[in-house]
């Protein structure tokens, strides 16, 4: 339908065109529409969208994939993970699927889950052995699991691959500083920051392990940077508050925790903290 209008106003440019042909919408594409859908708050379109194209191709990794977003969204989350999981077994170095997959089975205390998801990700290993993502979520799961030197093995594998993304640097500076390894987790977070200056979470991980030795103006300078950095989550205000409480400046560590109860009201042991630095304000007064 659209041919003929297409081709009258090329000509009324003075341009022939030879016939067009349309091709075939990839698999990407139409993940990737319906994710705008969802994110664009037409829930209806994305699953119509994804229906459509699961029926007309049940084999195709992304469909399903496309499903499983969709599910997700409408709170259906044992139906999305059916469907991702059809998704890696149909496609086992497929990314969409499997980033959801890790997601959610992270998310779980069940040990079920994150063995299965450790099975997952060494399958996909085997099918595509130059995939530093796959290395790098599997590392977090050994670091999970207390598999340090699993974890470590697969964090350096990751930065081999892909030696300029400096999240595999940060993972590998979190697994040293869980070990105690200060110095090198600190070493680690630096060549993140080498490959790029402003990370937020390289930043922050940096002042919390100056923290943990007791060099507090040096942590703050990190997470002011962090902050700057942003947008800051409650997690940093919160460290930002601890640092400052340390240093006996109780009107900044107040202005941190409101900040970070305004952001998530939900932290009680915050809030009472909140009051007990508030009560110390005033008696000073």
């Amino acid at each position: 339908r659209l041919a003929p209008l297409v081709s009258a106003d090329l000509i009324t440019r003075g341009i022939c065109d030879d016939g067009l042909v349309v091709g075939n919408t990839s698999p990407r594409v139409v993940f990737n529409a319906v994710f705008d859908y969802l994110r664009r708050k037409f829930p209806a379109s994305a699953r119509v969208l994804a229906e459509r194209s699961l029926a007309a191709n049940p084999k195709e990794a992304m469909f399903h994939a496309a499903m499983g977003a969709v599910l997700e969204a409408e709170g259906k989350r044992a139906e999305a993970e059916q469907e991702y999981l059809e998704a890696v077994y149909l496609d086992p170095v497929v990314l969409e699927p499997m980033s959801r997959l890790y997601i959610m089975y992270q998310a779980t205390n069940d040990p079920a889950k994150i063995a299965r998801l450790e099975r997952l990700l060494v399958a996909s290993l085997e099918k595509k052995k130059d995939s530093a993502i796959h290395y790098d979520w599997l590392g977090q799961v050994y670091l999970r699991e207390g598999q340090y030197d699993k974890a470590e093995l697969a964090f350096t594998t990751a930065i081999g691959l892909a030696p300029k993304e400096p999240e595999f640097q940060i993972n590998l500076g979190s697994l040293k500083a869980k070990q105690g390894k200060l110095d090198e987790g600190i070493a680690a977070y630096q060549k993140a920051l080498e490959l790029r200056a402003d990370h937020p979470l390289a930043l922050f991980n940096l002042g919390a392990v100056y923290a943990i030795q007791g060099q507090i103006d040096r942590a703050l300078e990190f997470f002011h940077r962090a902050e700057r950095a942003g947008p800051p989550s409650h997690t940093l205000l919160n460290s930002l508050a601890q640092a400052y409480q340390e240093k006996g400046q109780l009107d900044r560590a107040a202005e941190y925790l409101r900040r970070s109860l305004e952001m998530r009201p939900n932290q009680p042991d915050r809030r009472a903290e909140l009051k007990k630095i508030e009560a110390r304000i005033r008696k000073k007064v």
